[in-house]
């Protein structure tokens, strides 16, 4: 099954949205090249705390800095 981490950490799996939430993140991320049978389409809440680390350790930025961010 598909993680927050996964997400970030992988090149297979694009970011599309970055909502803010109640104290939350939601990502939504599709596969860069759908795979048959299998999901091709993430979407998940985050705490805040953890979502910012993930970005900061694979992108270098603040999820705030995203251009698809949505508030």
């Amino acid at each position: 099954m598909t993680n927050l981490k996964e997400i970030f950490e992988s090149d297979n799996w694009l970011i599309t949205s970055v909502s803010q939430g109640r104290g939350r993140h939601r990502i939504d991320a599709k596969r860069r090249f759908p795979v048959a049978d299998e999901r091709n389409f993430f979407s998940k809440w985050g705490s805040n705390e953890y979502l910012e680390k993930l970005s900061m350790e694979n992108y270098g930025k603040k999820l705030n800095e995203f251009s698809n961010y949505k508030y």
